[in-house]
């Protein structure tokens, strides 16, 4: 009997395989027709996963951040200043590297071995608007 998994986010390598994010259950990468887990043990969901080349960045609950260099081989999971779920994650090529989590906006520009976090809307105080998703504009 097969096993089912709910896929939570799925992102797809220059090489042309699969990771796919699965809600308590890790990550899976596809190769040669088969799926394999590559990050197991994992009881936060990814909500989000983005490649570029073979670096890998996933963002999900409770602040959680992942990455990896190497195609999904092996991983980096850390952790923003935040327990809100953070569902986008944006990157390019150059390692600049964006996440938010609820009214914050976190910022890296070293493939996300170090962030800036930013407030963007602190004159709203208390009727702050949340951000839900990013995405990256030409060469930024």
């Amino acid at each position: 009997m097969e096993t089912m998994l709910s896929a939570t986010a799925i992102t797809k390598l220059r090489d042309g395989k699969l990771i796919l994010a699965t809600t308590y259950n890790g990550l899976f990468i596809e190769r040669d027709g088969e799926w394999k887990q590559i990050l197991n043990g994992f009881q936060k969901r990814i909500r989000d996963l983005h490649s570029e080349d073979n670096v890998v960045y996933g963002v999900g609950d409770e602040g959680i951040f992942i990455r990896s260099m190497n195609g999904g081989e092996s991983w980096t999971v850390q952790r923003f200043p935040t327990k809100a779920t953070s569902w986008n994650v944006c990157s390019n090529v150059q390692g600049t590297v964006i996440a938010h989590g609820d009214k914050t906006l976190y910022h890296s520009n070293d493939f996300g071995s170090t962030w800036e976090t930013i407030h963007p809307f602190l004159e709203y105080g208390g009727g702050a608007p949340s951000i839900r998703s990013l995405f990256l504009y030409k060469h930024y």
